[in-house]
Formats: C-alpha cells, sequence, structure tokens
C-alpha cells in the first residue's frame, strides 16, 4: 500500500493520529468561534418628546399597534397606557425585531414580546416611552422548549416613536 493511501485511511498511526487530531481541533474552533460572536446593536431611542397633545398622539399609536403583530393587552387613554401581549410572534418577524439566534442543534420556533407603550401629557407636550421585551422560543430534539430573552434591535421602537411624529 503507498504512503498517501495509509494517510487518507488513517492506517498510519502517526499521520493518522494527527490528522484526527486537527480535523477535531477544526471543527471545535469553528463551532466555538461561531457561538463567541457577539451582535452589536446601534443605541436607539425608547422615548420622544413632541409637540402635540394626548388627543393628537393616541390615535397614531393605536392604528400602528393595530397593524402590525403584536397584540394590545391593555388599553387606557385616561392614563396613557397600552400594554402589549404579543403570544405568537413568527420566526420571521422576531428575526427582524431582536437577536434572536437559536444555538447550534436548536430549531426556532417564534417567540413572544410584552411591554408598555405610555403616554405622559405635559401642556402642549407629549412624551412616548415604549419599553418592550422579546422572548425566543426554541427546542431541541424531543426536549420541552425553552425560552431566552432576545435583545432588540430597536426596530419596533423606532417604528412605535416615528408613527407619532
Amino acid at each position: 500500500m503507498s504512503k498517501g493511501a495509509r494517510y487518507l485511511s488513517f492506517r498510519g498511526k502517526e499521520m493518522g493520529n494527527i490528522t484526527i487530531k486537527s480535523i477535531t481541533c477544526l471543527i471545535f474552533l469553528t463551532l466555538t468561534s461561531c457561538a463567541a460572536t457577539p451582535v452589536v446593536i446601534a443605541p436607539f431611542d425608547k422615548t420622544l418628546t413632541i409637540e402635540k397633545s394626548l388627543d393628537e398622539v393616541w390615535p397614531n399609536l393605536v392604528r400602528f399597534l393595530s397593524t402590525n403583530d403584536i397584540s394590545i393587552q391593555t388599553i387606557e387613554k385616561e392614563s396613557g397606557l397600552i400594554q402589549l401581549n404579543g403570544e405568537n410572534l413568527s420566526q420571521g418577524v422576531l428575526d427582524q425585531l431582536c437577536v434572536a439566534s437559536a444555538g447550534l442543534l436548536e430549531i426556532p420556533m417564534g417567540g413572544t414580546a410584552r411591554g408598555s407603550i405610555t403616554v405622559f401629557e405635559d401642556d402642549t407636550f407629549s412624551t412616548i416611552s415604549v419599553n418592550i421585551r422579546f422572548s425566543k422560543i426554541s427546542r431541541f430534539g424531543d426536549y420541552a422548549p425553552t425560552i431566552a430573552d432576545c435583545q432588540s434591535r430597536g426596530v419596533f421602537e423606532t417604528a412605535v416613536l416615528n408613527s407619532v411624529r
């Protein structure tokens, strides 16, 4: 048998051990480097003060929320509070709204969004604040689904604030 054939079939003791160790190290480095890559998100505003009354701002917020994928749980115009509870966000929507990468062998199943929007009126100005938390749901094989927080990209917050400008 030629020297090249022994190398390819891992029959040579020295060459085989080195090759197997090299492949193992390469696989390990590839997997850990992907998992350790941080996602950098640009800072974004969660609050806006605008020269409009509550009566001018409120219909724009309600219209915006009613046409998007996150459900309104509670709406109280008198107190300026809208509570949000999106239970069944698709994976596509979740990918747009937050950093929701699944683990190596996890199967993404979508996610949730919970939070509130508050509007405070002061004379002719209104201050709108958006506070929302996203969670991803994933499954590993036949195990029970896991839920983990995922960092907002600021897309939802920016869209809500832009709806009242």
